[in-house]
């Protein structure tokens, strides 16, 4: 009999509405704050986080145009960052400026008139941070003069403040994707471009406006905003939770980008994984502790640093490469910049097969609502990856979980077996997926085949309701978790 099985499509329609629904989960005050995890250290990187002050230059009527975005400095200071690596790439502006945006392209009015009411962005400010690999520094010492600045300093401790900060319970949906795995490391971001030689320069922005106090201007190559699978180069972002005009006010192309075709890689893509080997155990507090070896090919070449998904609260304990090779890496606690880097020794080859090995423990990836029910909040960053939903790539996933709950997961279940209080099972997907999950809970199981199609149809289901849920359990139309369905 002719096996083909479509294991790899699971449903979990009453889990996805059970994670919609459920109230967000509250840090205790009690709860321990997890230091930094940097590797053995990155000395360079080091330098730049902690960084001072050093040049400062006075400025007056500097225009400097970035896409369709043009700060005008009329009179103040700016300063540089000391240099590291013999590059100076932050600066820090004091005085009186302004920004203006006018969209160059009919969906962008159209996107800004809806958030504003207005057809371009017109924003005074007496403080602003610049972050670069272009020459923005050399620009602004051509035309400014030798000066001092006593203020910059606060300037910058203001801006530490506000991007090195991740709020356990965004209070805004942007909120939520700014501060999200992917957040911005400024430093580890400038890093990943310095390190590569070949890499295209970028230019950020961070705007103390008077009318918004936290705009971003962002011109990246590799994609202007990276928790967004698109391509569009420049984007200028509002910070502004719970206000009306919060939003992206611009997002497009950048100006002279020629046309790419739909079949080219996003260059935000850096790597192709052809396969994850991943072992989890989920421990009885919901803790868990896993490895995954990621077997991947540069697709350009030249890298040093490759940021990976991951969620804060998963600590990440070791990286080796090609089984036993120690590499460095990034990752600030849990409450700021958290996102994962690694760093390579050497630039990475354009084709070459790696084999990435990761080892972390955390929690807040399993919640317990009550009756059985668990929801799976980490959907695409309970194991480190990069490319999701856009990279298929096979799997091979061990789970260990407590006796009294079932683990369902993707791909076919080749094995499974009990130890004492601990469920061992493994799963394979020879199908490439673009990403792997899994549901847990304590769940019934019911199969049938369904005759005309030949499909097997696997049933999970609790027999309980979630505790938020029960004063509404009697309207809801059911109470079943998932199904899995294959031909056979």
């Amino acid at each position: 009999m002719r096996d083909f099985r479509i294991t790899h499509l699971t449903f979990f329609l009453a889990t996805f509405l059970l994670i919609a629904l459920s109230p967000r989960p509250v840090r205790s005050a009690e709860e321990p704050v997890t230091g930094a995890m940097v590797g053995r250290g990155d000395e360079n990187y080091q330098a730049l986080r902690n960084t001072t002050v050093g040049e400062s230059f006075a400025v007056q009527d500097l225009r400097i145009k970035r896409d369709v975005g043009i700060f005008q400095l009329r009179s103040g200071t700016v300063s540089f960052l000391t240099p590291v690596l013999d590059r100076v790439t932050m600066a820090v502006f004091s005085g009186e400026g302004s920004f203006v945006l006018e969209p160059n392209l009919p969906h962008g009015v159209r996107n800004l008139a809806i958030l504003t009411g207005e057809q371009s962005v017109q924003e005074p400010f007496q403080q602003a941070v610049f972050w670069f690999t272009d020459e923005t520094d050399k620009e602004i010492r051509e035309h400014g003069e030798t000066g001092s600045a006593p203020q910059v300093a606060d300037v910058l401790r203001k801006f530490r403040s506000e991007m090195r900060k991740r709020r356990e319970n965004p209070r805004s949906s942007l909120e939520a994707m700014m501060t999200s795995e992917a957040m911005d490391n400024v430093e580890a971001d400038i890093f990943t471009a310095l390190y590569d030689p070949g890499a295209e320069p970028f230019f950020n922005a961070l705007i103390f406006g008077k009318k918004h106090s936290h705009l971003r201007l962002h011109l990246r190559p590799t994609g202007a905003v990276p928790d967004m699978m698109t391509e569009e180069e420049v984007a200028l972002i509002n910070l502004a939770p719970e206000k009306q005009d919060e939003g992206i006010l611009y997002l497009a192309p950048a100006e002279g980008r020629p046309e790419r075709a739909p079949d080219i890689p996003q260059r935000k893509h850096r790597v192709d994984v052809t396969h994850y080997r991943i072992d989890s155990e989920l421990a009885g507090n919901r803790d868990l502790s896993g490895s995954t070896v990621m077997t991947f090919k540069p697709r350009y070449g030249g890298d040093r640093m490759l940021g990976l998904s991951l969620l804060p609260t998963l600590r990440v304990s070791g990286v080796k490469i090609g089984g036993d090779q120690p590499l460095t890496f990034i990752q600030e606690p849990k409450e700021e910049d958290a996102s994962f880097y690694v760093i390579f020794p050497v630039p990475l080859e354009k084709d070459r097969e790696y084999q990435l090995g990761i080892e972390y423990q955390g929690n807040k990836v399993v919640y317990d609502y009550g009756g059985g029910n668990f929801a799976v909040g980490a959907r695409t960053s309970w194991y480190p990856n990069v490319n999701t939903f856009s990279d298929p790539a096979t799997f091979e996933l061990t789970f260990a979980h407590p006796k009294k709950g079932t683990l369902v997961s993707v791909g076919k279940r080749v094995d499974e077996k009990t130890e004492r209080k601990t469920v061992r099972s493994q799963w394979r997907s020879d199908i490439p997926l673009k990403v792997a999950g899994f549901n847990y809970g304590r769940y019934k199981q019911q199969n049938l085949t369904e005759e005309q199609s030949g499909y097997e149809i696997e049933g999970f289901a609790t027999t309980e309701v979630p505790d938020f849920l029960r004063s509404t359990a009697g309207s809801l139309p059911g109470r079943r978790a998932g199904c899995r369905a294959q031909k056979t």
